[in-house]
C-alpha cells in the first residue's frame, strides 16, 4: 500500500515539475519576442545612445527651455498659469524657434538656456495656422543649430527628439530620446484646434518619446541637423507606446520661418466653405458613384467658393486639378497653394428635377487670410 502512495506522489511530483518547466519556458519565449519585437526599447536605447550620444550633446546646447505665465481671471480673482515648453536657437545673437502654441496668448516668456541662464524673451513674429513662433533674446554668441530639408527620409531612419517633456528640463539642459521614424507624411485633423485654425500636414511621425513640453523642440538627425520641429504626441490604442509627431523642414517652411524673423506677416490661401465627410445616404441620395469628395455645409459670402457659385450640398471633387477624395484632401491641397492663386475648382450638383448629378467647374482666385486675421 505504501509503495503504491509513494509511486502516486511521485507521478504527481513528476506532473508539478513538467508543468513548472513549461511555465517557464514559456516566460522565457514571451520575454524574448518581447525584447526582439521592442527595438526601440531599452536595447536600441543603448545601441542608439553610443553611437550618436555626442551629435546629441551637441544639438543640445542650442534647445532651451520655454516657461510662461499667463494671467486668468477667476471669479474675479487674478490667477497666474504656468506652462513649459521648448525650443531651440536658430540664430548665434538669439532668435529662438518654437511652436505658436506654446506661447499663444501668455503674458510673459523666460527662456533657460542650455548652461542655465535665463532671459526674457518676446514674440518677433507667430503664425497660427503653420504653428510657428520665432522669438528673440537679448544675447549674443549663443550656440544654434541649422535647418536642413527633410528630403531622402524613410521609415526606420534614426532620429533624435530634444526638449523639456512634463517640464524636466527646468535647468536648461535638454531631455534626449532616441527613436526611428515610424511613418512620413502624416496628418492631423484639420479640427485639432479650430479656436486658432491650426492645420498640420506634411508631418514626420516616429517612436522617439515626445510629452508635454516637448513641443517647439528640434527632431533631429544623426549628423546634429533639425529635420523637424517636435509638435504633437500620440498614443497607440492597441500597444499603449507613445508616438511623436513633428513638422518637416522644407523650402517653403524655411521661408515662412525668414518671414516670421523679420516680423512679417504670413498670408494664407482661403476657400470659404466648410467642409463634412460625404456619408452613403447622401451620396446614394445624389446618384454619385461612392463616397469621394468634401460635402460642403456652408460658404461665406464674398470669398471664392461663394463667388464661384458653390453652395450648401455641393460636393468638391477636384481643386487646382487635384482629386478631393475628402475634406482632409481639400485642406491639404489648399494649404499648398499660395494667396491670390488662380485655382479651378470641381463639384458635383444635385439637380432634383433630373434626379441627377451633374459636374460643374469655376476658375476662382484664392483669397488673402493673413495670421493677423485669425
Amino acid at each position: 500500500m505504501r509503495a503504491r502512495e509513494d509511486s502516486h506522489t511521485r507521478s504527481i511530483k513528476f506532473f508539478l515539475l513538467i508543468c513548472l518547466t513549461i511555465i517557464l519556458g514559456c516566460t522565457v519565449y514571451v520575454a524574448w519576442i518581447a525584447w526582439e519585437e521592442r527595438p526601440s526599447a531599452r536595447r536600441a536605447y543603448f545601441i542608439y545612445s553610443e553611437q550618436f550620444e555626442p551629435v546629441a550633446a551637441t544639438a543640445s546646447d542650442a534647445v532651451v527651455t520655454i516657461r510662461t505665465t499667463s494671467v486668468q481671471d477667476n471669479g474675479g480673482q487674478a490667477v497666474q498659469i504656468f506652462n513649459a515648453g521648448s525650443g531651440f536657437i536658430i540664430d548665434s545673437s538669439g532668435y529662438i524657434l518654437s511652436n505658436e502654441h506654446v506661447v499663444h496668448g501668455v503674458d510673459e516668456i523666460r527662456v533657460i538656456l542650455s548652461d542655465g541662464r535665463h532671459f526674457p524673451a518676446r514674440v518677433v513674429g507667430s503664425d497660427a495656422r503653420d504653428d510657428l513662433a520665432v522669438l528673440k533674446v537679448d544675447a549674443e554668441g549663443l550656440p544654434a543649430v541649422s535647418l536642413m530639408l527633410a528630403e531622402g527620409l524613410v521609415p526606420g531612419q534614426v532620429v533624435i527628439a530634444l526638449g523639456n517633456p512634463m517640464g524636466s528640463a527646468q535647468d536648461g539642459e535638454a531631455v534626449v530620446s532616441f527613436g526611428q521614424i515610424v511613418r512620413l507624411n502624416q496628418r492631423l485633423r484639420n479640427d485639432i484646434d479650430a479656436e486658432n485654425d491650426r492645420y498640420y500636414d506634411d508631418l514626420i511621425q516616429t517612436d522617439a518619446i515626445t510629452l508635454p513640453g516637448s513641443s517647439g523642440g528640434p527632431l533631429i538627425n544623426t549628423q546634429g541637423k533639425v529635420i523637424g520641429i517636435n509638435t504633437a504626441m500620440g498614443t497607440s490604442v492597441e500597444s499603449g507606446r507613445h508616438f511623436g509627431f513633428a513638422i518637416r523642414i522644407t523650402p517653403r517652411l524655411i521661408d515662412k520661418i525668414e518671414k516670421l524673423r523679420v516680423g512679417q506677416a504670413l498670408e494664407h490661401a482661403f476657400l470659404g466653405v466648410r467642409p463634412l465627410e460625404l456619408d452613403e445616404q447622401t451620396s446614394k441620395r445624389m446618384k454619385l458613384k461612392d463616397l469621394s469628395g468634401a460635402l460642403v455645409v456652408q460658404t461665406f459670402t464674398g470669398l471664392p467658393a461663394h463667388n464661384g457659385g458653390i453652395r450648401p450640398g455641393d460636393v468638391i471633387v477636384a481643386l487646382d486639378r487635384q482629386s478631393i477624395n475628402s475634406p482632409e484632401d481639400l485642406f491639404s491641397t489648399l494649404h499648398r497653394c499660395e494667396p491670390n492663386q488662380l485655382v479651378r475648382i470641381e463639384w458635383m450638383r444635385y439637380i432634383r428635377e433630373e434626379d441627377r448629378s451633374i459636374r460643374l467647374h469655376s476658375d476662382v482666385r484664392l483669397a488673402r487670410r493673413s495670421s493677423d486675421d485669425l
